[in-house]
């Protein structure tokens, strides 16, 4: 015999959709861990202190969901409701929470400016633009059809602080940020180099970022058994290279499939 499924959030399941970690942000993108999360026979929903939350994808071990962009910080009851019935968790919300979505380890969703993915193989080319996505950057204003992010964001290079050309929402997207950063012209035979982003007085992951005198474009990565497909502008189509969905692969993939993307 077995106990009838039940909608259950697990012990510190709740955390950042970018890096599975703790720390969560109004506008930003959580993913919440337990067992009967989803049934086929009704939509999950998500709110936090009844404040209805979007939810971009839902199985029934793992929901990812915006947090609503007009909450306060400071701590919060989360409740996710399913077939199995409903779980609730408190939270904690902070105005900021700064995390860039990783394809694996240490291996940033950061594109060149070619819209390649970057990587020791397919560096950037100096002094061009590289745009890492992350969410968690907090509350944004509107500057004509662009959210940029209210609090300032830089990048460090090795230490040294960069100012964005651009931080806030990506167009067309979900809970998901971009931070467009202008590489400096620098000298070919330097050690590597580390991005990082500070965002008010949180600091982001850092993740090693190659560099070279010149970039080669490729329109594929296969690697970790994701593979990344350039169609559009966008270069936003991805595809998991196994049978299974899941990881960080399934993070990336719920944000894409909340614009619509295709992915057949």
């Amino acid at each position: 015999m077995l106990a009838p499924e039940t909608a259950a959030i697990a012990a510190s399941g709740v955390v950042n959709a970018a890096s599975f970690t703790a720390g969560i942000a109004p506008g930003g993108l959580v993913a919440i861990f337990g067992n009967g999360l989803f049934g086929a026979a009704a939509p999950t929903t998500v709110s936090f202190d009844g404040i209805a939350a979007t939810v971009l994808a839902a199985t029934p071990f793992q929901v990812n969901a915006q947090v609503p962009a007009n909450i306060g910080t400071g701590t919060h009851i989360m409740v996710v409701s399913s077939t199995y019935g409903s779980a609730q968790a408190s939270v904690q919300i902070s105005a900021v929470a700064p995390a860039i979505f990783l394809l694996s380890g240490s291996e940033g969703a950061i594109e060149n400016q070619d819209g390649s993915v970057n990587s020791a193989a397919n560096p950037l080319t100096r002094g061009l633009t590289l745009i890492a996505y992350a969410t968690g950057l907090g509350a944004t204003s509107t500057h004509g059809t662009l959210a940029p992010a209210i609090t300032p964001v830089t990048a460090l290079l090795n230490g040294v602080a960069i100012a964005p050309a651009y931080a806030g929402l990506t167009p067309g997207f979900i809970g998901l940020y971009q931070v467009n950063i202008q590489s400096p012209p620098i000298p070919r035979r330097e050690p590597p180099f580390r991005w990082s982003f500070n965002r008010g007085t949180l600091q982001a992951m850092r993740l090693p970022l190659p560099f070279n005198e010149r970039g080669i474009p490729l329109k594929e990565l296969r690697r970790f058994g994701v593979k990344l497909l350039t169609r559009g502008p966008n270069h936003d189509v991805i595809r998991d290279g196994s049978s299974s969905v899941h990881g960080v692969e399934w993070r990336l993939r719920s944000v894409f499939a909340s614009a619509g993307k295709d992915f057949s």
